[in-house]
């Protein structure tokens, strides 16, 4: 059973590889197919409060053959459904969580290094 979690956390730069991994034919056709649109070739990286989600509470995982395995769950930034990831193997510290939607959140909601930002994730029970 999943529950809605209110999350707040800090926006950081990555390292610049989301572009390429959301491109990649399996993350792609998924992503587009729970956003109901194609995602946008990026990802927005957050760095949550401490305690505020944990990567065992994202329900949902994807591990394409050619691929390393995302957890992953649906959610909303304002009125907006994004999709809150983590990849399992990554250089970010473990509260470090990655946002794909359809647009370029940065640009559209004016986003910099260090804004707080507020978002609602499913979460496992």
């Amino acid at each position: 059973m999943t529950k809605i979690k209110k999350v707040r956390g800090r926006v950081i730069s990555g390292i610049g590889k989301g572009r390429y991994y959301v491109k990649q034919n399996p993350y792609f056709s998924l992503f587009k197919s729970l956003l109901g649109a194609d995602p946008f070739l990026g990802t927005l990286n957050v760095l949550v409060e401490d305690g505020n989600l944990q990567i065992d509470e994202l329900p949902h995982r994807f591990k394409p053959s050619t691929f390393g395995e995302i957890k992953y769950s649906l959610g909303r930034l304002g009125r907006l459904k994004i999709l809150i990831l983590r990849p399992m193997r990554s250089i970010h510290p473990e509260s470090v969580f990655e946002i794909v939607a359809s647009i370029n959140l940065r640009k559209k909601l004016n986003l910099r290094d260090g804004d707080v930002i507020e978002f609602l994730v499913e979460v496992s029970d």
